[in-house]
């Protein structure tokens, strides 16, 4: 997989997970999408700040 297509596809998971983070009603859950937002987001930056 090159880069552009992680990129891509890590872009869209966090769509995803973005969309689930703004339905979710429950705490716990909210902390656990919360957490799985922020580490995808360090793997976007990575990708983009990093190559």
């Amino acid at each position: 997989m090159t880069d552009k297509e992680r990129l891509n596809f890590l872009l869209s998971y966090h769509h995803n997970l973005s969309l689930q983070f703004t339905a979710v009603h429950s705490d716990i859950e909210r902390r656990k999408l919360g957490n799985a937002l922020g580490k995808l987001e360090e793997e976007i930056e990575a990708l983009l700040f990093v190559a």
